[in-house]
């Protein structure tokens, strides 16, 4: 609702966010104060050499600090004793299983809500413009203000779409389409060639449920299965094979998997109709507790239930709907194949926890994989548990080495429940180094802002991610080297490739595929702060230089795969690679200080996938 201008002596504040379009210029001239909101709304604003403000400036290191804080405490809604009472189907408590969805939303929500909050108490007599998105929030609040209502923007949740990935020979593309279009091409798809595969599951035999298991990151695995036991693959998320190569390698193994048609027998499909109506019934009986999300949604006593409130029940609508049929088809698989272990790389998912909770009901045990090089720094304990990286509800834990023990004894982890085994993605890599040919390009292992933290979504983040990437570029340009850059496979990073090609470097920007391929050719590997990939640069005997961009409070100076390789600023960088490219003493320090702190992080180097068959053979 618009609230009329009374005075026409007050300050005019336009307000700018990336939903509103930059085509009138009455709005210009009449404002006194442009505020931009966001980083996208800035890069517009400064494109066209508007003089404005940015929101980030009105908030300190501080209270950004206590916002993240929040933002973790607010996930929990649905602890609740009475919403329990709304949202637990089957002894799972559905609000639980999509937290991260809900996070992600909601950090830029309360970025801009406090923000907001600080701007209007800085200009509080003044008259704000700004679009239908901003108003929201600004009605929370007893000012003036104008609604200019152009785009019509509808919450876009995490998990609501998927970069679809294709390769042609060399070039992989992804193409962006919807979840449901997603799940029902999979469906299709898996029913099709589910015969082609015979099916060899023997009730006779125990079971090992694998989740979301990739058959190429874990091909070494796949190919020493033993047929003394039933090995079953459980892919809701990712497709089970998606190329040729994933299809041999599943189709040789002799892995059982269910297809989603397998699942919904008929009485599950006579009760679909009932899953609806519990779904809808739960968010009538969610709907009638507004006064506790109208108290439970505040920040400095001030609630912003509202500005959330349709977007958080069509989350809860959506997932709902999803979930409850999720945990029946969970059901199913357990009496099929009355498993004796369930193995997950993260507690996270809300397919994964669906299958814990059902496993722990079931007194199964429930294992825990390593599936990356964490933060390991004590100080990154908690993101690491809300990532679901570290085990809450999982009764083992199987880690790559002594160095992840020694994490895991410094955070008060049971030792009882962690066990060594490396790590079977890499037990292929002696392979890959074999095969390796000297190139004369440098490979660089980008990740951009990150939607996890409030600290990512301030424009000095993208502004030193995306300075760094162009000096990064300049460099290599200077020592006459090519550079290809690889993407985080996120579907949510930071494209780069729009601030680098005007400068005409010839940096290549790989957006998919697998970065091992990149490595095992380049002389030279950098990656921006922290990534699995050092190591799988350090495995394939190259020398590693990391770039120090972001800073999230998490100990990355402390972390341990910096006492043994090269982490600078960016204004460091060039001195470092020059020394690394032309004195070959310094380059074989760095690789063999890097081949030794692997060799001290990853036990069981080309034989964890056996460790891990056989600790599943104890149960």
């Amino acid at each position: 609702m618009d609230k009329k201008l009374n005075n026409n002596s007050k300050n005019i504040i336009l307000l700018i966010d990336d939903t509103l379009l930059l085509d009138s210029v009455d709005l210009f001239a009449s404002s006194q104060t442009i505020i931009s909101l966001d980083f996208l709304s800035h890069e517009k604003l400064k494109l066209k050499k508007i003089k404005h403000i940015e929101s980030d400036i009105f908030i300190s290191e501080t209270e950004i600090k206590n916002l993240q804080e929040h933002s973790n405490n607010f996930t929990h809604w649905y602890e609740d004793l009475d919403i329990k009472n709304c949202t637990t189907y089957k002894n799972i408590n559905l609000g639980e299983l999509f937290y991260v969805d809900f996070y992600v939303y909601l950090i830029p929500v309360l970025k801009t809500f406090f923000e907001l909050s600080k701007i209007i108490s800085k200009y509080p007599d003044s008259y704000f413009i700004a679009s239908s998105n901003i108003s929201k929030f600004i009605e929370q609040f007893s000012v003036q203000f104008k609604e200019i209502k152009q785009i019509n923007v509808n919450p876009n949740f995490y998990l609501d779409s998927i970069n679809y990935q294709i390769k042609l020979n060399k070039k992989s593309f992804q193409i962006p389409i919807s979840k449901s279009n997603y799940r029902f091409m999979k469906k299709i798809s898996e029913s099709f060639f589910k015969y082609l595969f015979k099916q060899n599951y023997d009730n006779l035999k125990k079971s090992h449920i694998l989740v979301e298991f990739d058959p190429l990151r874990f091909r070494e695995l796949f190919s020493i299965l033993p047929k003394t036991s039933n090995f079953i693959v459980y892919n809701r998320r990712r497709p089970y094979f998606w190329n040729l190569q994933s299809f041999l390698i599943f189709k040789k193994s002799e892995v059982s998997f269910f297809t989603e048609n397998e699942l919904i027998d008929s009485e599950i499909q006579n009760n679909i109709k009932n899953l609806l109506n519990w779904s809808s019934n739960a968010l009538l009986k969610l709907k009638t507790h507004d006064k506790y999300f109208n108290n439970y949604f505040k920040i400095n006593d001030k609630s912003f239930w509202n500005i959330i409130e349709k977007s958080f029940f069509s989350l809860c609508k959506t997932r709902f709907e999803e979930l409850v049929c999720e945990i029946e088809y969970a059901h199913k698989l357990f009496e099929k194949t009355n498993p004796s272990t369930l193995t997950v790389w993260s507690e996270l998912g809300s397919y994964e926890q669906i299958l814990i909770n059902i496993a722990k009901s079931k007194k199964i045990p429930v294992i825990l994989l390593q599936h990356g090089y964490y933060r390991d720094d004590k100080s990154a304990t908690i993101f690491n548990y809300f990532s679901g990286v570290l085990p809450k509800k999982s009764d083992y834990f199987l880690v790559w080495g002594n160095k992840m023990i020694d994490y895991c004894k410094g955070i008060g982890l049971e030792l009882n429940k962690i066990k060594i085994i490396g790590s079977p993605f890499f037990d292929n890599y002696n392979n890959l180094h074999k095969l390796s040919s000297k190139s004369d390009y440098v490979l660089l292992a980008a990740q951009g802002p990150t939607d996890f933290s409030i600290l990512d979504l301030k424009n000095n983040a993208f502004a030193n991610y995306i300075e760094t990437i162009i000096q990064i570029c300049k460099i290599t340009k200077k020592m006459k080297k090519n550079l290809i850059i690889k993407l985080h496979p996120d579907p949510h990073d930071l494209d780069i490739t729009k601030y680098i090609e005007p400068l005409n470097l010839g940096v290549q920007v790989i957006k998919s595929g697998n970065i091992a391929e990149l490595i095992q050719d380049c002389e030279l590997f950098l990656s921006i702060d922290i990534s699995t990939t050092i190591l799988e640069a350090e495995l394939l005997q190259k020398p590693v230089i990391s770039i120090s961009v972001k800073d999230f409070k998490l100990g990355y100076s402390n972390s341990q795969i910096f006492q043994s390789s090269i982490y600078v600023a960016v204004n460091e960088l060039e001195n470092e690679m020059f020394k690394v490219l032309n004195d070959k003493k310094y380059r074989n320090k760095i690789i063999s200080n890097g081949t030794k702190f692997v060799n001290e992080y990853l036990s069981n180097q080309n034989s964890s996938s056996k460790s891990f068959i056989n600790f599943l053979d104890t149960f």
